[in-house]
């Protein structure tokens, strides 16, 4: 090595060498739905979604985010930001240099994610009538095999995957009920066969069973964490509490959903909880209730008696009034002998 390239390595040295493959510091771009939210990353104002998210070292390598706008629950964001350590290792064997350079850099570090949309939970209105609804555990009806990739690998419902819980949904009804905590829906789970789930649909008259349609996958992987969209299909059913076989009314979703390093056993929680904040949020959907609660009360209580002022008999004479009104004639047989009666009635009414 000659003098000029040994001076450029003790340059290199001492400015730091991971920028030669790493030159950004760790961002991301964080959006909101609806747009619009105060951005907050350890209680500390960072901006206002759509915004370009760059990490410091203040804020941890566990990175808790909260998004703010008026009208709706606060949403939080978190994720690891990981070391780039490949960077750091490459920068060293190519410049024959000590690995141990930099590391506490920001460049050091990686999101694993480069744009997230977060949702945002509309909160009910003080007025709002509250509805009791049981619900049931998740029925999977999909129309497709196709459930996306990982990677860019197929992903199945095995039990390594993200869908792991597919084959047995029992869990669902729990999941959905702890999201629509805090909404105008009082969710309680329905056991079937059970005294108290019987208890439950004769108060809330309506039974809920979602129906998974359809899933679609665009992920990356690492570690058993999944990142990137998550598109899927629900079929929101409400049955009648009196007869399960009878379908009140359905309210059809697509939604869509990001993950950021979402533990593989966590995938399918989080779309449930996703899909049952929206739900909520159906500005069609408490005038159905009303009206199903309705119906349902005038069928347990029978039909409406209704009073009506009876029409007068018109007659022209003594001997046309009595055949008018006496209806049967009685005889009433006592030891004495006997005696007869009139039933009369009051204007052709008994």
């Amino acid at each position: 090595m000659n003098r000029a390239a040994f001076y450029a390595c003790i340059l290199l040295l001492a400015t730091g060498c991971a920028p030669m493959l790493n030159k950004r510091d760790p961002a991301a771009t964080i959006n909101s739905d609806p747009p619009g939210a105060i951005v907050f990353v350890e209680g500390v104002e960072r901006g206002t979604t759509p915004m370009t998210y760059t990490w410091e070292e203040r804020d941890g390598l566990d990175v808790e985010m909260e998004l703010r706008k008026a009208g709706y629950h606060t949403s939080t964001l978190r994720f690891r930001c990981d070391d780039h350590d490949g960077v750091l290792l490459a920068d060293a064997l190519l410049l024959h240099i000590p690995y141990l350079v930099d590391r506490n850099s920001p460049r050091m570090r990686k999101l694993g994610f480069q744009e997230v949309t977060v949702p945002l939970y509309l909160e009910p209105r003080q007025d709002q009538r509250t509805f009791l609804v049981p619900v049931a555990p998740m029925d999977v009806d999909l129309t497709d095999t196709d459930l996306g990739t990982a990677d860019g690998k197929p992903l199945d419902d095995g039990r390594d995957g993200p869908f792991r819980d597919l084959g047995g949904a029992s869990s669902s009804a729990g999941t959905i009920v702890g999201a629509l905590k805090g909404t105008w829906i009082d969710a309680r789970t329905y056991y079937k066969g059970s005294s108290k789930g019987a208890e439950l649909l004769q108060q809330g008259k309506v039974l809920l069973r979602p129906v998974l349609r359809d899933l679609d996958a665009t992920f990356t992987e690492k570690r058993g964490r999944y990142s990137g969209p998550l598109d899927a299909s629900i079929d929101w059913v409400f049955l009648s509490g009196m007869r399960q076989d009878s379908v009140l009314h359905t309210v059809p979703m697509r939604t869509r959903l990001d993950l950021v390093t979402t533990h593989r056993t966590e995938v399918m929680t989080e779309l449930l909880r996703h899909a049952a904040r929206r739900l909520a949020e159906d500005p069609d959907l408490p005038a159905v209730l009303a009206g199903i609660h309705k119906e349902a009360v005038l069928a347990g209580r029978g039909e409406a008696i209704s009073v009506k002022t009876p029409a007068p008999l018109a007659f022209e004479g003594r001997k046309d009034m009595l055949s008018t009104l006496v209806k049967a004639v009685t005889t009433i047989q006592t030891s004495d002998g006997h005696g007869s009666g009139f039933l009369i009635t009051n204007d052709g009414y008994i």
